[in-house]
């Protein structure tokens, strides 16, 4: 599914980001090649995203409220042990890199809990209409501002009598 698939990108990405910023760690780029193993066996695993949303789910008030004492209570999965301490390193942290590390945070924990919330047959219908979307794009129907517009998405919803059907069905 591309979900999961787009899901475990945003996450290496994320690792990526982390291990240039905190190079001295190597547990991080260790996390990182580790997810990476993950991916290249399946990119559509969904261990990567029910792992990160189990450490983070207990404590979603405070990555809503980007409050630091976050990381005075769990640790970002697989970058576990070794002598990383986010809670430390974030006093020193600039803030272009905290507001960074947060919209990570952020976006990776709301996309794992809305796709682990949904049923597959909705899931389904929704990517079934993003690939539509991507492939009007490369046949040039759409452009890729037009695929981003929120009117024109509304206006493929309800021509997808698919997704229409698993919204009506209230299993979201």
């Amino acid at each position: 599914m591309t979900t999961y698939k787009a899901f475990n990108s945003m996450l290496s990405e994320f690792f990526r980001d982390l291990a240039d910023t905190f190079d001295e760690y190597t547990i991080i780029m260790d996390a990182k090649v580790m997810l990476d193993g993950v991916i290249s066996t399946d990119d559509c695993s969904t261990v990567p995203m029910e792992t990160f949303v189990n450490v983070f789910q207990p404590h979603a008030d405070l990555i809503m409220a980007k409050d630091p004492s976050l990381f005075d209570v769990c640790e970002i999965p697989m970058i576990t042990g070794g002598d990383f301490d986010m809670a430390k390193e974030w006093k020193d942290l600039e803030e272009d890199n905290r507001e960074a590390i947060w919209n990570y945070i952020q976006q990776l924990f709301l996309t794992g809990t809305t796709i682990l919330s949904m049923s597959g047959e909705l899931l389904s219908s929704i990517e079934q209409l993003a690939n539509g979307c991507m492939k009007k794009v490369e046949n040039g129907e759409l452009t890729e501002s037009q695929a981003q517009d929120p009117m024109i998405i509304l206006q493929e919803i309800m021509q997808n009598t698919e997704l229409m059907s698993a919204l009506n069905t209230k299993n979201v």
